[in-house]
């Protein structure tokens, strides 16, 4: 598999390594070493030049927020230069913690967990908890509860989006290249419940809601991925996204697409799946070398409308 880091690496001439440790005897720009290491993970960030890594060990980052370039969400870490912000241990134990408006989770005051500019590097973190702005002039505001990514550019690897929210889509991210990672719990009220618009890549997206399309994700190219328990009115699964060898089970759409709706799927498993009014593996969707197989709905329990390819299902289409 590419190294993300890499990958960035080979594009960017790196500077040097800054470090963040909450428990730093004597913390001190440049922060070069560990025991002069930054408290917190934005401070480093905003003394690192482009191409630096930022190097953060075992802690709960739950403190202190900014705001991204025209943007009015407040977020906890804001990566505006292209840098490898990497974690030393790994997502168990290293947490960036956004904030949720208690009662409405979403609003002025609510924290986003991270927002990344084009060419950054994000890898080994739990990103928890975070919520979104609900204003109507700041688009962007509204979506990427956990990650909000430019663009695909913006690189997340091995790091878990658990229980954040978003207003308008893309809870547990928006846009972002995602590798290894897991997305679960994460709700909007809009679509896209673990993503909206990203590129995964042998990601698992579990139990994700979205009041819209697409539980798991939409608008989204997933590869090598698991959809399991996700729910959403349309494409419980995925909605309006392309499955390159996938698994789908166990997802829930109240209306159409159990498993999948107005996607594109290539040699992909639904199982499990169930919508309900039609469609509970697929629905509108092309499939190519797919099993559909035990999914339920009151019509067309395994696939409702599209084409079907070299496909595995009952009825034979």
């Amino acid at each position: 598999m590419r190294n993300p880091a890499r990958t960035l690496s080979a594009h960017i001439a790196s500077a040097g390594t800054l470090y963040v440790w909450q428990g730093s005897p004597t913390p001190a720009a440049p922060y070069s070493t560990w025991s002069q290491a930054a408290h917190d993970i934005q401070t480093a960030v905003n003394a690192a030049q482009s191409g630096d890594t930022v190097l953060v060990t075992n802690g709960l980052y739950a403190t202190g927020a900014a705001y991204p370039p025209g943007s009015q969400t407040l977020t906890r870490v804001v990566l505006n230069k292209p840098l490898i912000v990497q974690s030393v241990h790994g997502p168990q134990e290293t947490i960036i913690q956004g904030y949720k408006m208690p009662g409405i989770i979403n609003g002025n005051a609510a924290v986003r967990c991270v927002f990344l500019t084009n060419n950054v590097v994000l890898a080994g973190f739990t990103l928890s908890n975070g919520a979104t702005g609900t204003s109507s002039t700041d688009t962007v505001g509204t979506y990427g509860g956990g990650a909000c990514c430019m663009t695909t550019s913006a690189v997340l690897s091995n790091c878990v989006f658990h229980a954040n929210s978003a207003y308008a889509g893309g809870a547990g991210t928006l846009n972002g290249t995602l590798y290894d990672c897991w997305l679960d719990g994460n709700t909007t009220t809009g679509s896209g419940g673990g993503t909206s618009g990203g590129i995964l890549n042998n990601c698992v997206l579990t139990n994700n809601s979205a009041y819209g399309s697409g539980g798991g994700a939409v608008n989204s190219t997933l590869y090598n991925c698991v959809l399991n328990g996700n729910s959403a009115r349309d494409g419980g699964g995925a909605y309006g996204s392309s499955l390159m060898s996938c698994l789908a089970i166990t997802n829930f759409a109240s209306l159409y697409g159990g498993g999948a709706e107005n996607a594109v799927l290539y040699n992909c498993t639904l199982t499990g799946n169930s919508a309900g009014v039609y469609g509970g593996g697929v629905s509108s969707s092309t499939l190519r070398n797919c099993i559909a197989v035990s999914n339920t709905a009151p019509s067309g329990s395994n696939y409702s409308g599209g084409s079907l390819d070299h496909c595995c299902t009952t009825p034979k289409p």
